[in-house]
């Protein structure tokens, strides 16, 4: 089953996670969502674009402080996907945050 990944944010972790999962056959596209430039893979632009290629896996690898805003927006607009997000989770403590549960985070 070919399936669709997406990194978001392309610094030396996420190129490593392309990388990866470039050579995995599993794997039949990689979307790149970054401000980078230059990117050897598909990339995307514009947040909402996200629902467009509908991925299978998302890869979170960003600065930590972002990452909560990712992880509403995916759950908003994704339902069973995987997703992997990059350590440390959060940058700070968030006490009354709302269970995400319409994905598998990792």
């Amino acid at each position: 089953m070919n399936k669709i990944a997406l990194i978001i944010g392309y610094g030396s972790a996420g190129q490593r996670h392309a990388r990866l999962l470039k050579k995995n056959k599993k794997i039949s596209k990689i979307y790149i969502f970054s401000s980078s430039v230059n990117i050897p893979f598909n990339k995307i632009n514009k947040l909402y674009d996200i629902k467009k290629i509908n991925p299978d896996i998302v890869i979170i690898s960003t600065y930590s402080s972002k990452h909560l805003s990712y992880i509403k927006f995916l759950d908003r607009n994704l339902k069973n996907k995987v997703i992997l997000i990059e350590k440390p989770l959060f940058d700070k403590f968030y006490s009354k945050e709302k269970k995400f549960i319409n994905n598998k985070y990792y």
